[in-house]
């Protein structure tokens, strides 16, 4: 407890509120980006790092920003490929023939082998396909 009081007095000595530290640095990464960000974290840690709060009330809530900023990046990236490469596909469409050809069969005297196929279009059958 007397080391939380010495971090807190130490805070308030230099009128510094790591709070703002991270608020600032969040700003940075929303408005130019997370490696703007990173860098001024970075400048900010080598003056700041001396200070025995600065691991536990900046470092770590900024690494963990950092953290979703980075997995968000990724996924709107992934999602942008995902985009691009959809425009980019040509849009395929499968013409299926309706039903109409097949085999017909005659109502009678069809015998053993007997096959007659009708091209669409014309009335011409033939039989007797097999080999003789």
């Amino acid at each position: 407890m007397e080391s939380m009081g010495r971090i807190d007095m130490e805070s308030k000595i230099f009128n510094i509120e790591p709070r703002d530290i991270i608020k600032r640095i969040e700003a940075i990464v929303e408005g130019y980006g997370l490696d703007e960000g990173l860098l001024a974290f970075k400048e900010t840690e080598r003056v700041m790092g001396i200070f025995p709060w600065w691991e536990a009330e900046v470092s770590a809530p900024m690494m963990s920003f950092f953290k979703e900023v980075r997995s968000r990046e990724r996924r709107e990236g992934h999602l942008m490929e995902l985009e691009r490469l959809r425009a980019g596909s040509p849009n395929v469409s499968i013409s299926q023939p309706q039903a109409q050809m097949g085999i017909a069969l005659p109502y009678c005297g069809a015998g053993i082998g007997q096959v007659n196929l009708l091209e669409p279009g014309s009335s011409a059958a033939y039989n007797n396909l097999s080999p003789t």
